[in-house]
């Protein structure tokens, strides 16, 4: 089957996972999408779709993961592949703000818990 569009989703909890999961291939059922637990897991699903002759075109990011962070993997991937984010978190707006003044350009943000209509709308933008 040849995808449309790749995406990975990197959030810790499996039933969110799952929930995106389901939500994206509502909206496109022509998706490919791999999911990870880590960013350390996400950065090799990054790097090896390179070797393998693809690459991914979006990672729906969760903000605070397991001994890494979300952002932490925007800042690594952001120079080396080239792949838009979504960032995603139960963090309220403002400290999202905080955390990323920093930064000249911030990915998107969506606030948990998803609904579909949200990422329906990031997604068709």
């Amino acid at each position: 089957m040849k995808f449309r569009r790749r995406v990975l989703i990197l959030e810790d909890d499996p039933g969110t996972q799952l929930l995106i999961k389901k939500m994206l291939l509502k909206i496109d059922p022509y998706l490919g999408v791999v999911t990870a637990t880590t960013a350390e897991s996400a950065y090799f699903f990054l790097n090896e779709a390179i070797w393998d002759g693809f690459k991914f075109d979006l990672v729906v990011a969760d903000v605070n993961l397991p001994g890494s962070t979300g952002i932490l993997l925007w800042e690594v991937v952001n120079k080396r592949f080239h792949v838009d984010f979504l960032f995603i978190s139960g963090m309220p707006e403002e400290k999202w703000t905080e955390q990323t003044k920093r930064f000249r350009e911030v990915p998107p943000f969506l606030p948990k818990p998803l609904t579909e209509e949200s990422l329906r709308e990031f997604w068709l933008k």
